[in-house]
């Protein structure tokens, strides 16, 4: 449930720029315009069915990330073709590497990029713009780790098993999926079958690759070796069955023109039916600059879209309904002078609380409007603010917080009258109801307002002395335990220990 609010979070505030140009603005003075149940049942269907596409669209667009073949790089680190691996890496590479030449460090990378084209399959023919180029890519790479040998005398070389180290283009497993579905996976989810190719390519890969004993690593000669059966075994993976070999012979292309009439750089047909493409590797001395960030929120959106199709509209949450259906009616704020009975309903909300930073200064009147129709989450499911730098977003913010921080004060302590209160579901869903989650696509910026909530310098000396808000478990410099920064992973680890305790000091309680 949790990742699945991350994802609506992340669906509803920073992929806003990805759908396309039919696509509403929301806006946060406007009412929503549902289908009553006297209107055509066609209305509903349609907005049903506009969901659906806005959806598929998010999906398409998670599983997008095109890795690209270095060819021409302005560091001048070109990929090179399969046939001058042993050249470049056997006794060439010794004699550079005792003269000085050849740098290599902990972080070098040689990045083996399997099965390189062109891809062809990202657009259909009659999809292509006459100004598309299509781009030179490969389906799968990973990154080797050289390491000089005192003992041979001779670079030997291991397999990198950092995550960023291993890509994989999820843009052809998802193609393969949608345009050419391979047997296997016929009753399999497109999430399911990402996750299947991929643990299956980092088995084969881990297993190709991996030392037959700590004694004896891989040389040069070994290694080329390895990677050609890897290569024809990938080959198996993407392309199981001859429907999806036909599909991506007519799809991909060699990936340099020049090589156009060479055999070599064509697909080939294998004894066993199936076909493989030529591999190339590129070598980075400081580290490999390619990386691929991988789909977070495939399951989720799935998981919508079958609701929607089963559902309808019905099967979303009203800000997702909000956002994807947009608003017909919208009301502009213009000038607040004689406009009182225009901003009186709009600035007159009892706030329950406010940020006790700079209390001398008030919200303005913007500001205050933004605050009050915040609070209306049941009219408003979404409130879009906008303004440059410095106009005070931040500021609003906090006032929205503080005013749900008291409010879920006010509500515990209606329901700790009752004996054993604490373990009751009302307490649980009135935590949840005023808790928060607060994401963006900058992380930095999630990261400096979670660093900037509790910090005790923030706070004026009148209020500094009085905060108790789990004080003793808070970090050194907070007035008290008040955000989870999490996100990622090491985040998330330096919060286990403090959660934990958390739980020990609430059965102290």
């Amino acid at each position: 449930m949790k990742k699945l609010f991350k994802s609506v979070l992340d669906a509803l505030f920073c992929r806003k720029n990805k759908l396309n140009n039919n696509t509403p603005e929301p806006a946060y003075l406007s009412h929503q315009i549902r289908p009553s149940s006297s209107k055509d049942v066609e209305v509903k269907r349609v907005n049903a069915d506009r969901c659906q596409r806005i959806l598929n669209y998010w999906l398409d667009t998670e599983l997008f990330d095109l890795p690209e073949c270095p060819i021409f790089d302005k560091n001048k680190l070109l990929s090179v073709p399969a046939d001058k691996f042993a050249e470049n890496w056997g006794q060439e590479a010794e004699k550079k590497y005792k003269s000085g030449k050849l740098k290599i460090s902990k972080d070098s990378r040689l990045l083996v990029m399997f099965q390189c084209h062109r891809a062809g399959y990202i657009a259909k023919n009659d999809e292509r713009h006459p100004n598309y180029k299509i781009p030179r890519t490969y389906l799968v790479a990973q990154a080797m780790i050289p390491r000089w040998d005192e003992v041979r005398n001779s670079i030997v070389w291991s397999r990198s098993e950092e995550d960023q180290d291993l890509i994989i283009n999820l843009a052809t497993i998802r193609t393969l999926y949608r345009r050419c579905r391979p047997s296997a996976a016929a009753n399999m989810s497109l999430s399911d079958w990402v996750k299947a190719r991929m643990e299956n390519i980092e088995s084969m890969l881990n297993t190709g690759l991996a030392q037959d004993d700590e004694d004896t690593p891989l040389d040069t000669e070994e290694l080329q070796r390895r990677i050609i059966t890897i290569n024809r075994e990938l080959a198996g993976q993407f392309w199981p069955d001859d429907q999806a070999r036909e599909y991506m012979l007519q799809q991909c292309q060699p990936i340099e023109s020049g090589f156009q009439d060479d055999k070599f750089d064509q697909p080939v047909r294998l004894g066993d039916g199936g076909v493989t493409f030529r591999w190339r590797f590129c070598y980075y001395p400081d580290g490999s600059e390619s990386q691929q960030l991988g789909p977070f929120f495939v399951d989720d959106l799935e998981r919508i879209i079958a609701r929607v199709e089963k559902e309808g509209t019905q099967g979303m949450s009203e800000p997702l309904q909000a956002y994807l259906l947009g608003k017909k009616e919208q009301i502009e704020i213009g000038n607040a002078v004689n406009q009182g009975k225009f901003f009186w309903p709009l600035t007159n909300g009892l706030i329950y609380g406010r940020w006790p930073e700079k209390p001398q200064h008030g919200l303005c009147l913007l500001q205050t409007v933004a605050v009050n129709v915040a609070r209306k989450a049941k009219d408003n499911p979404v409130v879009a603010v906008n303004g440059p730098p410095g106009t005070g977003k931040t500021t609003l913010l906090k006032d929205i917080i503080a005013d749900k921080f008291v409010a879920r004060t006010l509500r515990l302590k209606e329901l700790s009258k009752d004996e054993g209160w604490v373990t009751k579901e009302e307490v649980t869903k009135a935590v949840m109801q005023y808790s928060m989650v607060v994401a963006s696509s900058n992380n930095k910026a999630v990261e400096n307002i979670s660093k900037e909530l509790p910090s005790l310098a923030k706070l004026p000396n009148d209020f500094a002395g009085s905060t108790r808000h789990f004080r003793e478990l808070a970090s050194k410099g907070d007035w008290g335990l008040f955000c989870a920064v999490l996100g990622n992973s090491s985040n998330r680890k330096a919060f286990k220990p403090l959660l934990k305790k958390l739980r020990e000091h609430m059965n102290n309680v």
